[in-house]
């Protein structure tokens, strides 16, 4: 139990029984046992607060690690989408610049369809029953 052998065990009992009695003798023991019971929960609710702590602290080091390894793959295959954008960009032509409306000359500005007119033709061409009735 404590190190301490049977012979010690009787010794102590005897000495007890000497110095309290018979008559407390078993009151003594019984308390002694209530003891013993409450000390050995308390020490195992101990150990076992002891052993949640420390798995609650491996699992938040395992959602740490998690975290670090998910930003560097993030970090990654960021950097591996844009230098497939840059590839592809450099791969491809330059599209040709839009005519600018305001360096366009006078006669190509009145030849363009007024916006009324290209709304009434895409509406033509979405719905041709349209304006027939």
């Amino acid at each position: 139990m404590f190190g301490i052998g049977p012979w010690e065990i009787v010794l102590i009992l005897l000495i007890a029984l000497l110095v309290v009695g018979p008559k407390r003798l078993p009151e003594l023991m019984r308390d002694l046992g209530k003891f013993l019971a409450q000390f050995r929960s308390v020490t195992d609710d101990m150990r076992r607060e002891l052993q949640l702590d420390e798995e609650v602290r491996r699992l938040r080091e395992t959602v740490h690690d998690l975290q670090d390894v998910s930003a560097t793959a993030m970090r990654k295959m960021m950097q591996e989408v844009e230098e497939e954008a840059k590839a592809q960009a450099e791969q491809k032509p330059e599209a040709e610049p839009k005519a600018d409306l305001a360096s366009s000359s006078p006669s190509a500005l009145a030849e363009a369809p007024a916006p009324e007119e290209r709304l009434a033709a895409a509406e033509s061409a979405k719905f041709p029953d349209h304006g027939k009735a």
